[in-house]
């Protein structure tokens, strides 16, 4: 598997199709593409299949079994579980479609997710879907517990909105370099860049993993039209004794960004829990999710989404088909909930203040991009 792949676009009508990730290659057993709309462009997903879509730029028309007419501005994701035969169709969209056949589908409805509202996910002790770090901004629009997609080995699919930030004040790594540093041991990760600003490169770790003296490959440049997967098998990586037995070590990379910022949408198999954190400075994992599920705190942690959830999902099904969503019941969680995320990020600045001017630009309100 590729680990840098670079779009190859080629015109269907009014829509120029880059394809990806083959469903049939693929570690996660799911193709990818990127979609952009020329006036009076328009694409069909058939029905047998189940898709990802997520507008990153511009806006469509959806027309399927469960919506007759809708209308998805940037930062929506849709899940379509097969069965919703779906038509798509812009002047100007910029969209990735993540596809799927029955085996790769756990989930039996449509969602419905815009980054607006997952902003709204927020309790009085933190964010669940709207994560603002020193060094990333993640829009988790679907993680472990959605009902939607599997990978080849069974285990939930997540998709996640991510935009990673100038690397500047960071720690360095051991050439000096301010980086972000990251190590997804149990699970592999498709990047999929569609806004660069500035400088940006990764590069990954060559076994064996070293503490000090790390052996990389070259850097490589990120652009709008790069997507970079971190697909390093299993069996390829070394095993380390810890205290829990064996780990395994793999997709150790490093991020590099000067004077910008880069936009994505990732996919995570298996997909995180929603319990994960990340510290800056450490090559850091969301670590083996089967120590997570079922214990009291994760099924604490379910509990406490729920709500948010449905909030999120009926305010985006309404954006979505033009109804007034101040008007609707959820909207008083919502605004609690952004009340509260505005809260813990302005705690956040406060505790980073050589990173303030750097994550202004992206706290609080759901930036277009």
């Amino acid at each position: 598997m590729k680990r840098i792949i670079r779009n190859q676009w080629a015109r269907h009508g009014q829509v120029l199709v880059a394809d990806i990730l083959s469903g049939a290659d693929a570690p996660e057993g799911l193709a990818a593409r990127r979609l952009e709309f020329e006036p009076g462009g328009r694409a069909q997903l058939a029905a047998e299949h189940g898709y990802y879509v997520s507008i990153v730029g511009g806006r469509a028309s959806l027309t399927c079994a469960s919506i007759s007419s809708g209308t998805l501005p940037t930062g929506t994701h849709v899940f379509l579980p097969p069965g919703e035969e779906a038509v798509l169709s812009s002047d100007d969209a910029d969209v990735v479609v993540v596809e799927g056949g029955p085996s790769r589908v756990r989930g039996k409805a449509i969602l419905v997710r815009c980054d607006e509202f997952l902003a709204g996910c927020c309790l009085e002790d933190g964010p669940r879907r709207w994560m603002l770090t020193p060094q990333y901004v993640s829009r988790r629009a679907f993680l472990h517990h959605d009902r939607t997609f599997v990978g080849r080995d069974g285990a939930p699919i997540s998709w996640c909105h991510t935009t990673m930030f100038d690397v500047t004040g960071l720690p360095p790594n051991e050439e000096g370099m301010p980086v972000f540093k990251m190590s997804y041991d149990f699970r592999t990760e498709p990047n999929f860049c569609y806004a660069v600003e500035g400088d940006a490169r990764v590069r990954f770790a060559e076994h064996p993993y070293r503490a000090r003296g790390q052996r990389w490959l070259d850097w490589q440049a990120l652009d709008g039209d790069t997507t970079y997967h971190l697909a390093e098998p299993p069996d390829a990586a070394e095993q380390v004794e810890t205290e829990a037995g064996l780990r395994p070590r793999r997709n150790k990379h490093e991020i590099y960004i000067d004077g910008g910022y880069v936009s994505l949408m990732c996919m995570h198999s298996p997909a995180p829990t929603g319990a994960e954190t990340h510290a800056a400075g450490e090559y850091s994992s969301y670590g083996d999710e089967k120590k997570v599920i079922g214990t009291p705190a994760h099924t604490r942690l379910i509990e406490e989404m729920r709500p948010l959830d449905e909030m999120v999902n009926a305010l985006s099904l309404a954006r979505v088909t033009g109804q007034d969503v101040r008007e609707h019941q959820q909207w008083a969680t919502y605004e609690q909930g952004l009340e509260y995320l505005q809260l813990h990020q302005a705690r956040l600045l406060d505790a980073f203040p050589a990173r303030r001017s750097v994550l202004e630009r992206w706290h609080v309100a759901p930036p277009r991009t």
